[in-house]
């Protein structure tokens, strides 16, 4: 298994080991991806401010894609581990939506949601990646570690291609996501005034 990439990678690890540990409380581990909607302080917010700020970088022509996961999904996938039949417990599952989606169509259609329109600049990923390093780096050692402003792992999921194979949640759970992604900006961004 490779050396998980960041803190937060190490201690979601550490917490599935401690969880799968316990087999007497019938664990069930599911790994939903970039989870968004409503009251989402994350995933969206950061990328919108990002965009508001300044332009997005764009890494190898724009290849990057990924998929992420409506919280409605998260909460339909949770029930379907409670209801799962003893062949689930001591299983990972993972959980997303299923679409693997550009991330700039990911970011553009949701800063049109939000009520302003991302801008794009082509960037070369390895000297991007070798100043979000040293950015980590100082972000260390500075006192109480502050989050710095990018990190390599931020920057990873603007150049590379990465999605989860939902197979084994749609045959032992039975569960399969629901909620397309523009059916989950609409929800996401239902009532909320453009920002």
């Amino acid at each position: 298994m490779p050396e998980p990439v960041n803190h937060y990678a190490r201690t979601k690890r550490e917490a599935e080991t401690a969880v799968l540990g316990r087999p007497a409380v019938h664990p069930v581990v599911l790994r939903p991806r970039g989870i968004y909607g409503k009251g989402d302080r994350a995933l969206l917010p950061r990328l919108i401010k990002a965009a508001r700020g300044r332009p997005l970088p764009l890494f190898r022509n724009g290849r990057a894609a990924i998929d992420l996961t409506h919280v409605d999904d998260v909460v339909d996938a949770v029930m379907a581990a409670l209801a799962a039949p003893g062949k689930a417990e001591g299983e990972i599952f993972n959980i997303s939506s299923g679409e693997v989606l550009p991330v700039r169509r990911i970011a553009d259609e949701a800063c049109i949601r939000a009520g302003l329109r991302a801008r794009w600049r082509p960037v070369p990923l390895m000297p991007a990646m070798l100043a979000a390093g040293l950015m980590e780096a100082v972000a260390l050692a500075l006192p109480g570690r502050p989050e710095p402003p990018v990190t390599r792992y931020g920057l990873g999921l603007f150049a590379y291609a990465q999605s989860l194979d939902l197979s084994k949640a749609k045959r032992v759970l039975g569960w399969a996501p629901k909620i397309p992604f523009e059916q989950g900006l609409d929800r996401t961004f239902s009532g909320r005034a453009p920002a």
